[in-house]
């Protein structure tokens, strides 16, 4: 009975209201800056006797990526690392700047409980 949190996290990042987009894969052009690139990871972590996943294992790996002429990206991933941390999620930053862009990569695991619905940093 594994909860899906890709939903979950891509709301509260739209809601948030600092990204012009929120995606899972980079566009073609990268015209809506700032924006945010997820990826998600996941895996049982207790299955109980009847099968059940009583508790998952989630990583979720956010891109962010601003115009350089805008400035930096601290405010945004210090909204972003607040927003998590305060939901249970371990959050992690690293700069990670091209020579047309600045990046930030923001790594974030926890392990859900699928039944109290709670996360828990590993």
């Amino acid at each position: 009975m594994r909860k899906n949190l890709k939903p979950y996290v891509v709301t509260q990042l739209q809601e948030l209201n600092v990204f012009q987009e929120v995606a899972p894969e980079y566009p073609e052009k990268l015209e809506e800056l700032p924006m945010v690139v997820y990826q998600a990871l996941h895996s049982p972590k207790l299955i109980d006797l009847s099968g059940d996943e009583v508790t998952t294992s989630w990583r979720f790996v956010l891109e962010i990526v601003g115009d350089k002429t805008a400035g930096t990206l601290t405010p945004l991933t210090s909204q972003v690392q607040e927003l998590f941390s305060n939901i249970g999620f371990d959050v992690r930053i690293r700069d990670a700047n091209t020579p047309d862009y600045i990046r930030s990569i923001i790594e974030m695991n926890g392990t859900f409980n699928n039944y109290l619905n709670t996360m828990t940093p590993n």
